[in-house]
């Protein structure tokens, strides 16, 4: 009887919990520079081709002109996950990872 009511629990909660496999997930990317520039088209593209290619399940907003804070914030909240995509400078980068900062040298 256990058995039964314990299949019958685990069935009741797949179904229950079956509209939320189907969720559509929003990621954000952030930009310093201006939402006229390369770096904003670029990124607007590969949004535009992620959501195509996943059916529109994933959803990449662009905040360009630095809306979503300094390069430096970005880095944090990239850390804190708060966003997930981040366009800056390899000055930037080589705090996470010196390897980073060879691209920096004069």
């Amino acid at each position: 009887m256990k058995k039964l009511f314990a299949i019958i629990l685990c069935l009741t909660l797949c179904v229950a919990t079956g509209a939320s496999f189907a969720a559509t997930y929003e990621c954000f990317a952030a930009l310093h520079t201006s939402a006229d520039g390369i770096e904003a088209k670029t990124v607007e593209k590969f949004a535009e081709l992620v959501a195509e290619r996943t059916g529109g399940e994933i959803e990449v907003m662009v905040f360009a002109g630095g809306s979503l804070g300094t390069e430096q914030e970005n880095l944090t909240q990239i850390s804190t996950n708060e966003i997930q995509f981040c366009v800056f400078g390899d000055v930037f980068t080589a705090q996470v990872l010196q390897e980073n900062n060879a691209t920096a040298i004069p």
